[in-house]
C-alpha cells in the first residue's frame, strides 16, 4: 500500500463529521425482528398477509445457525418498515437501496407484494436458476418516485429463498439507504413516454404518429405498468424542447449534450430525431442500423450514458426533438429503469465510472468486482490517474489505497479489477479520477452489507 494520501485523510475529516455537515447517505434500519416461514406460497409476498404465528428472528443467521442444519428448500422472510418522507427533501437523492449482502441459493424480492429483483438483478422476476448465486451480494433499487413505496407507513420486504443443499437463508443483516446522484446543469426529460410492444424500424422516425400507442412511466419495468410475461422487442417514445439559451450555455462551457437513460433491460438502440445516436451504451455516428446490438449479452446493471456534440444536425435547437428507444429483453422484466435526462458536458464530465456490477466472494474470501471506466468524449483521449480507496468508517481503517495511470481513447472504455477484504463494519469506496489538467471525477458510495 502506498502512503497515505492528502485525499484518504481527508475522507476521514469528512466521515468523522466535520466537514461541510452534509450527509452522505441516508439509511433506514433493517436489523430489527424478522418473521420466518419455512416452505412456500406465493400468498406470502402480499403485504397484508398475517405472519403473527411464523418464527421471530434476527437477521444476519443462516438456516444452520437457526436451528435447520438438514433442510432444504423453500424459505420466506418477511420485514415490516416505516420509511420516512423527510428523506424526498435532499433533492439529489434518486433511489432506495436494499443491501442484502450473501444469499443461499436463489431468491426473488417483494416490496409491498411487487417483485424489485432476482438474483441480484434490479426489476427481474426471472426466480427459477439451476445453479446457485451464493457467491453474489444482492443489492436492490427502487426510484424513489415509485409507487410501490408507502412513505410515512408500514411498509413489508418479502424474501423468497430457495436452498438446493448446505447452509442455507440470509447470513448477512440488510441495510436500506439511499442513493445520491448530484449533476449540475442537468435537464430533466418526460417521465411519460409512449410504448408498442414489437418492432418496426418506421417507429424511430421524427414524424411517425404514435398517439395509438400505449402510454408508460419510465422508471419502472414495463412488466409492472400492464406488459406482464413479455419478452422481445419493444419502443419508447417521447419529445422535449432545445432552448437555443440552453445551446447557448453549451457553446460558452464548450460542452457536449448527454443524454442519461441509466438502466436498460436488456438492451438497446437510441434515435434522437430519426437518427441512430448509440446502441448498448456506445456511441455511433453510422448510418447503418442493425440488429447487431441484440447478440450482445444483457447489459440490464448498465447505465446508459450517450454523447452528441452542440451542432450535431441530428439536433432541433428551439424546437421539438423526438426521442425513440428500440428495447430488447431476453428474459425476465424488460424496460427503462430510471429517470432520464440531459446534461451539458464538458471534458470533465466526460470520464464515466460504471460500478454497477455486483460484489461476488471469491476463494480467498475477498470481494471481487470491476469498475468499468468510460470516456464519453467524442474526440480526445483522456490520459490521468485512478484513484481507489476503501475505507472503514467505523475503525477509519484505510482497507485498499491504490492508485494507477489510465489512458482511454475517445469513446473507449478500461476495466478496473477490484477486490475489498472482509469488514463487519459498514465501508465507504471512493474513485477519483483525475485528468493531466487536474480536471477531478469523484464518485464515493457506500458498501453497507455486514459479511459474516
Amino acid at each position: 500500500m502506498r502512503p497515505m494520501s492528502l485525499f484518504v485523510i481527508l475522507l476521514f475529516f469528512i466521515i468523522s463529521g466535520c466537514g461541510s455537515g452534509e450527509r452522505p447517505f441516508y439509511e433506514v434500519s433493517l436489523d430489527g425482528v424478522w418473521s420466518l416461514a419455512l416452505g412456500d406460497s406465493t400468498a406470502y409476498s402480499r403485504p397484508d398477509f398475517d405472519d403473527t404465528k411464523w418464527r421471530k428472528i434476527k437477521a444476519g443467521h443462516s438456516l444452520n445457525d437457526l436451528g435447520y442444519p438438514s433442510y432444504d428448500g423453500f424459505v420466506w422472510y418477511r420485514y415490516k418498515v416505516i420509511i420516512p418522507s423527510s428523506i424526498k427533501k435532499d433533492r439529489d437523492i434518486k433511489k432506495l437501496q436494499f443491501f442484502l449482502g450473501t444469499i443461499n441459493d436463489i431468491d426473488e424480492v417483494y416490496l409491498n407484494g411487487s417483485v424489485i429483483g432476482s438474483n441480484g438483478i434490479n426489476q427481474d422476476s426471472t426466480f427459477n436458476r439451476t445453479v446457485s448465486q451464493s457467491h453474489l451480494t444482492r443489492k436492490y433499487e427502487i426510484n424513489i418516485s415509485d409507487h410501490l413505496i408507502k412513505w410515512d407507513r408500514e411498509n413489508v420486504l418479502a424474501i423468497r429463498i430457495f436452498d438446493f443443499n448446505g447452509d442455507g437463508g440470509m447470513k448477512s443483516i440488510p441495510h436500506l439507504v439511499t442513493s445520491k446522484e448530484r449533476f449540475a446543469d442537468l435537464y430533466q426529460l418526460p417521465r411519460a413516454w409512449k410504448i408498442i410492444l414489437g418492432d418496426s424500424l418506421v417507429y424511430a422516425q421524427t414524424n411517425f404518429n404514435d398517439q395509438k400507442w400505449a402510454n408508460i412511466q419510465i422508471g419502472n419495468s414495463w412488466e409492472r405498468q400492464g406488459f406482464a410475461n413479455y419478452d422481445g422487442i419493444s419502443w419508447y417514445r417521447t419529445s422535449f424542447d432545445l432552448s437555443l439559451s440552453l445551446k447557448k450555455q453549451a457553446v460558452q462551457k464548450s460542452a457536449d449534450l448527454q443524454f442519461w437513460l441509466g438502466q436498460i433491460d436488456d438492451n438497446d438502440q437510441v434515435f434522437i430525431n430519426g437518427r441512430l445516436i448509440g446502441e448498448n451504451n456506445c456511441d455511433t455516428t453510422t448510418n447503418a442500423i442493425t440488429n447487431d446490438f441484440l447478440k450482445l449479452k444483457t447489459l440490464a446493471t448498465t447505465p446508459r450514458v450517450y454523447n452528441l456534440q452542440v451542432n450535431d444536425k441530428a439536433l432541433n435547437w428551439g424546437d421539438k426533438n423526438v426521442i425513440a428507444v428500440r428495447v430488447a429483453d431476453k428474459g425476465g422484466d424488460g424496460g427503462l429503469y430510471d429517470m432520464p435526462y440531459i446534461k451539458l458536458a464538458t471534458s470533465n464530465d466526460n470520464i464515466f465510472v460504471d460500478r454497477s456490477k455486483l460484489f461476488m466472494v471469491n476463494s480467498n474470501n475477498l470481494l471481487d468486482t470491476v469498475f468499468t471506466v468510460f470516456n464519453k468524449g467524442l474526440k480526445s483521449t483522456f490520459n490521468g490517474v485512478l484513484t481507489y480507496t476503501a475505507l472503514d468508517i467505523v475503525s477509519k481503517k484505510v482497507l485498499v489505497d491504490e492508485e494507477r495511470p489510465i489512458k482511454i481513447g475517445a469513446k473507449e472504455k478500461l476495466i478496473v479489477p477490484v477486490s475489498l477484504p472482509y469488514t463487519i463494519n459498514k465501508v465507504l469506496i471512493t474513485i477519483r479520477v483525475v485528468s493531466k489538467d487536474e480536471n477531478v471525477f469523484l464518485d464515493s458510495f457506500f458498501v453497507p452489507f455486514v459479511l459474516k
